[in-house]
């Protein structure tokens, strides 16, 4: 991994280190020092991955150094990281890598933004979350990005459902009723939507 000169062999060494030794001792170094001195984005973005897998916390401090990149590639790997172990502060890498996200990437970043949401209990980064699943549940670019960003509004729904029962069984009814004003924000959503959707493939969570 460190000599070769071909950029793709260097992804697949590192990939293969990740998915069957990064548990052992001393590989997060190895992954440290590659990421200091690589100058390909792709390698890179596989070393936040396997940074991150071998020491969620270091992986954090990388995803971190790595959040303002130019690179896409990078970007996602950061993503992919924030939606397993960040919190909600990181909600504003996601806000800002949207509008650079095109085509049918946007479908990876449904899912890393939707998982990173499942794991965040605030109702604030909710909120403003919730209008991007809308608009891409509208991409005119083909009925599965539509599907998928449906898909998300739908588990987004059922997690905020078992949010509201959650703290109404704490007994702290303001916040489970802030999570039952979202379940009815989704539900009008996809009341919206539906409406205004001609493929029926698009509401196929329904059936």
């Amino acid at each position: 991994m460190q000599n070769d000169e071909k950029s793709s062999v260097r992804v697949e060494a590192v990939v293969g280190l990740y998915d069957y030794f990064s548990w052992s001792k001393g590989m997060v170094d190895v992954f440290v020092t590659q990421i200091e001195k690589d100058s390909s984005y792709m390698v890179i973005s596989e070393l936040i991955r396997g940074i991150a897998i071998a020491d969620s916390t270091l992986g954090l401090s990388y995803s971190d150094k790595f959040k303002d990149s130019k690179n896409l590639d990078a970007l996602f790997s950061v993503a992919e990281v924030y939606s397993v172990f960040g919190d909600k502060d990181d909600n504003a890498f996601f806000k800002e890598l949207y509008p650079k996200v095109d085509g049918y990437e946007i479908l990876s970043y449904i899912d890393y933004y939707k998982d990173y949401l499942l794991r965040i209990d605030n109702i604030k980064v909710q909120k403003e979350a919730l209008n991007v699943f809308e608009k891409e549940a509208g991409n005119p670019l083909g009925w599965f990005v539509r599907y998928y960003a449906i898909g998300a509004l739908t588990d987004l729904r059922s997690y905020y459902e078992s949010k509201s029962k959650l703290y109404q069984k704490k007994g702290n009814e303001e916040i489970s009723v802030k999570y039952t004003d979202l379940v009815k924000n989704v539900d009008e959503m996809l009341i919206r939507l539906k409406q205004s959707e001609s493929d029926e493939r698009v509401f196929m969570y329904d059936k």
